[in-house]
């Protein structure tokens, strides 16, 4: 008697994976900057963030999803265990600085006014009503998936690539 087989895997159904996990880490990145925004209506600097972000998305949002990735990833503990105080009481001043080194970021937003952005973003944080944090705890743990969906179904491609 043979064992069973493990089911083929369509290279198809992958690559849709994957199309999916970015379209739906854009969406849920939409969601949260346009919250923020919201509190924010009236700051130049959010609004050009958010202006930034929005062609980013829609033009690249494959890049979009590789960028910020791996920044979540990074924290996953702290975003699985909804650990919010961690990331209100964080310079991420080794974030930016490897992002300075890295050329990343460049095309949202200067370097030395992240400190300043994140500041605000902080701030507004307080502002958003106990459902509303929910709602952002939420949307940014759904990144965190959309992530891993996005890098397993990226390995999967890379491996029958290479069979």
């Amino acid at each position: 008697m043979q064992g069973k087989k493990k089911p083929e895997i369509k290279k198809k159904d992958v690559i849709n994976a994957r199309e999916a996990s970015v379209s739906e880490f854009a969406a849920n990145l939409n969601v949260i900057i346009t919250s923020i925004h919201q509190k924010n209506k009236r700051d130049d600097d959010m609004q050009a963030i958010k202006d930034k972000i929005d062609v980013v998305r829609k033009e690249n949002p494959v890049g979009l999803i590789e960028m910020a990735g791996p920044y979540l990833w990074k924290y996953k503990e702290k975003i699985g265990s909804e650990n919010v105080s961690f990331f209100l009481n964080n310079s991420f001043e080794e974030d930016i600085e490897k992002a300075r080194e890295e050329s990343q970021l460049a095309e949202i937003t200067e370097y030395e006014e992240i400190p300043a952005l994140l500041n605000k973003v902080k701030r507004t944080w307080h502002s958003f009503t106990p459902p509303e944090q929910q709602i952002i705890v939420k949307r940014i743990k759904a990144l965190l998936a959309n992530y891993a969906k996005y890098l397993s179904a990226s390995r999967t491609l890379k491996a029958s690539e290479s069979l």
